[in-house]
């Protein structure tokens, strides 16, 4: 699993976002990289206008086990409700001790779930 390069996200469901794996390496005196399982930290998604969105603020990611590296947060259908349309973004932030701290933002979409 990559690093997505756009997240839709639907609202009114409950989801899981998924992140990682989280690496360190690989190195020319390492080639194979070493999972990250030691990790905590947050996502919010943001507005087209840079306003978190309410039910997908300060989400806690944790690590999933036995993974290599993967960390799932959730947001809850019933708080999360934002307009439908494109021009979010999506911030994670982790930090590890073994693996220091990481950054990133991601566009995002809100889309209305089809019942077709």
């Amino acid at each position: 699993m990559a690093i997505p390069l756009l997240i839709v996200f639907e609202a009114g469901n409950d989801q899981l976002i998924q992140w990682g794996p989280l690496v360190t390496g690989p190195t020319a005196n390492n080639p194979s990289p070493t999972y990250v399982d030691d990790a905590s930290g947050t996502a919010t998604l943001l507005d087209p206008n840079g306003n978190p969105v309410p039910g997908a603020t300060g989400l806690s990611f944790t690590y999933v086990t036995s993974s290599t590296g993967i960390y799932q947060a959730q947001i809850v259908g019933s708080s999360f409700n934002p307009a439908p349309g494109s021009g979010y973004t999506l911030q994670v932030r982790l930090t590890s001790g073994s693996a220091g701290a990481g950054f990133w933002t991601v566009p995002a979409t809100v889309a209305v779930r089809s019942t077709a």
